[in-house]
């Protein structure tokens, strides 16, 4: 009987951890424009545009839950923009920032260096937990946002980890 309810525990255990391995397989994407490559969840939903000035990733969960990739050309505008991200970032569309949870320099590879910032702000009712990775290699600006509902962030935490530290730039 005791070997019955222990296969019963693991059975229940292993079914409901199963949505946390859900995003487990990512798919390799490359921008040769800006000479990277990164993972993406297989299962997401993926939408790009490409502009004069920078290509945007949209790789989307659901309604709440998205990590947005975004490659620009190196500029010191466009760097001096997000060494003020809450005057513009946060006030701009809306939403109200209520704890800056950490904000640090990292180093990321041979040569690059980056930023991460995580906050929680709320959108409408919704309260939400966002992490942002800045970064700069040759002359592109790399910026990753991953946000998903404060209630729900830790189901995916593994998944922005992962494209987080993906990054490959093409060697020269």
């Amino acid at each position: 009987m005791k070997n019955y309810t222990r296969n019963i525990i693991f059975f229940i255990a292993l079914v409901s951890a199963l949505p946390l391995f859900a995003d487990s397989e990512f798919v390799r994407l490359h921008n040769s424009r800006y000479g990277l490559s990164f993972l993406v969840p297989s299962e997401w939903r993926l939408s790009r545009a490409d502009l004069d000035y920078k290509s945007v990733y949209i790789i989307r969960r659901n309604k709440n839950t998205d990590i947005t990739l975004k490659l620009s050309d190196y500029s010191d505008v466009e760097m001096k923009k997000w060494e003020s991200w809450k005057e513009w970032y946060l006030d701009g569309i809306g939403r109200k920032l209520t704890e800056i949870i950490e904000e640090k320099d990292i180093p990321i590879d041979k040569g690059i260096t980056g930023r991460i910032i995580v906050f929680e702000y709320y959108s409408g009712r919704i309260k939400f937990l966002q992490r942002i990775m800045l970064a700069r290699f040759n002359n592109t600006l790399l910026v990753i946002e991953c946000r998903a509902p404060f209630s729900s962030y830790h189901k995916y935490a593994e998944t922005f980890t992962a494209v987080m530290s993906s990054l490959i730039p093409d060697k020269k």
